[in-house]
This record gives C-alpha cells, sequence and structure tokens, in this order.
C-alpha cells in the first residue's frame, strides 16, 4: 500500500507515455537464500519485458523493495532505478553501470534502515558508472509520511525524466 500513492503521481506526471505496473509479493521478508522477492520481481520484469519489449524499465521500491531494485538493476531493459530508504547490505552485489539513472532517497532520521548506508550504496553506484542522484531528506523517519507529497512529487518527477528521455525513446 505504502507505494500505491507513489504510481499514481507517475501516472499522474507521465499521462499516457507511461506503463506503471505494481507488483505485490507473494511473501513477506527476504527469506534467506530464496530471496523471493526477487524471485517474484524476475518474474514481473519477465511478463514487463514480453509486453512492452524494448521500451526502458524503472524498478522503485521502498525498504525491502529498495533493496531489490538495487539487486536488479543490472537485469535486461532496466534503465532506472529509485530506492526509497532501501534496506542496504553489505556484500549485496552492486551493479551500478554508465546508463543507469538512480535516485536514492533517505530520511535522515530513519532507525528501520541505515541512511550512511545508502549514501554508500551512492558513491559506490557512482563509481560504477552511474548517474547517481542522493537526496538525504531532513526530519524524515523510514515511513516518508512527513513530507509525503514531496517524496512522491519528487520521484514521479525523476521516473517520468528518466523514461522518456530522447535518447531511450527513440
Amino acid at each position: 500500500m505504502r507505494m500505491k500513492p507513489f504510481a499514481t503521481a507517475i501516472e499522474r506526471a507521465a499521462g499516457d507515455r507511461l506503463a506503471v505496473v505494481r507488483l505485490k509479493n507473494r511473501y513477506h521478508g527476504w527469506n534467506g537464500e530464496e530471496q523471493t522477492p526477487l524471485v517474484d520481481a524476475r518474474w514481473a520484469l519477465d511478463q514487463i519485458r514480453a509486453r512492452y519489449a524494448g521500451l526502458p524499465i524503472a524498478l522503485i521500491g521502498h525498504s525491502m523493495g529498495g533493496r531489490v531494485a538495487t539487486h536488479l538493476a543490472g537485469e535486461p531493459g532496466v534503465t532506472t532505478i529509485v530506492g526509497l530508504a532501501p534496506w542496504v547490505v553489505e556484500g549485496d552485489l552492486r551493479w551500478g553501470r554508465p546508463g543507469l539513472n538512480v535516485l536514492l532517497m533517505h530520511g535522515v532520521k530513519d532507525r528501520t534502515t541505515d541512511p550512511q548506508h545508502t549514501e554508500r550504496l551512492a558513491e559506490e553506484l557512482r563509481a560504477q558508472g552511474a548517474d547517481v542522484t542522493w537526496r538525504p531528506i531532513e526530519g524524515e523517519i523510514h515511513g516518508m509520511l512527513r513530507h509525503a507529497r514531496m517524496w512522491h512529487r519528487d520521484v514521479a518527477d525523476f521516473v517520468v525524466a528518466s523514461l522518456l528521455r530522447p535518447e531511450l525513446t527513440q
């Protein structure tokens, strides 16, 4: 439910120029080596690539969903990732590369996931060639509720600008 307002904001900002798809995971949690959110997200990516072949894909996720997005940044067609207070785990693979647009936002008062880990992730992805925007949000905690409209607007603007770049739409 937390991601529904982001989907709505992107739909409004994009008009009929983008398709927005939301994924509801089958299970809660990362589930150790099974990594069930990655299984579900890869299935969804396969469906999206089949339906919208050749079009750029943005992945947007909060907390564990942000971890999923960073894991799948190297998947074919993925050109944009947005991590919102992402769960960053040392040792996870990083898929930064030229041509990848990344927005990482994190409330500086978050005690569920660590904004300093997110800042380090931004640095790592940037060092690998990704175009990274790092936005620490003053006064915000994990729930992204204090400045909700700003989160929704900024994510929508970033995703629309990233996916509708001329080099991706020609």
